[in-house]
């Protein structure tokens, strides 16, 4: 059986793209459509990565794991929105519009289950994000 050159190259498209350092997108928990409104509550700290895991670190080193807008992605270190722009940077100091919610509340607001490598106690979903400071370069 000969496959039709046109279908190689369907399959091998993706290849290409990933092999020329376009950025490989990865889903990231996401909540339901909150239809224009959010709660209210601001919180700022780092964004980190843990393992695979996109976390809010505050300065006294409290952690959320950040649940995004439906839509948003990440690519190796930038999160988007759902039109692709980059909104923030792992490693970059955020304000995030919002609200807190904890493992026993937090079910009814997602879209997909939570990883189980990510699950956690606490829950920042995300109504808006705001960069308040870039990280600091290494030396």
């Amino acid at each position: 059986m000969q496959i039709p050159r046109a279908a190689l190259w369907v399959l091998a498209l993706p290849l290409v793209v990933v092999a020329c350092g376009a950025p490989v997108r990865t889903n990231l928990p996401t909540h339901v459509d909150w239809g224009g409104s959010s709660p209210a509550a601001r919180q700022t700290g780092r964004l980190a990565l843990s393992g695979d895991c996109v976390s809010l670190v505050d300065k006294q080193g409290g952690a959320w794991l950040v649940v995004w807008q439906p839509g948003t992605s990440r690519s190796d270190t930038g999160i988007a929105d759902s039109g692709g722009k980059v909104m923030a940077q792992i490693g970059d100091e955020v304000s995030i519009s919002g609200g807190e919610y904890h493992a026993d509340s937090i079910g009814s607001q997602l879209t997909a289950p939570i990883p189980q490598a990510c699950q956690t106690d606490r829950y920042w979903l995300v109504g808006g994000v705001t960069v308040v400071g870039s990280p600091v370069p290494s030396s």
